[in-house]
């Protein structure tokens, strides 16, 4: 729940960032996006595997 946290508040910065007229998608931008959709679908993985066990 740590690393999601840490992401989703990294991408908050960044969007206050392109607000203040800064580039419109920085590379770190993409990047701390790029790890929130791969903690999701990581998270959905384990859930059905989880799921499939029972």
């Amino acid at each position: 729940m740590l690393p999601a946290a840490a992401l989703y508040l990294s991408a908050g910065r960044e969007l206050a960032r392109m607000g203040n007229g800064a580039a419109p998608m920085s590379t770190r931008a993409l990047l701390i996006l790029a790890g929130i959709a791969t903690l999701l679908i990581i998270g959905r993985l384990v859930r059905r595997r989880l799921l499939a066990t029972r």
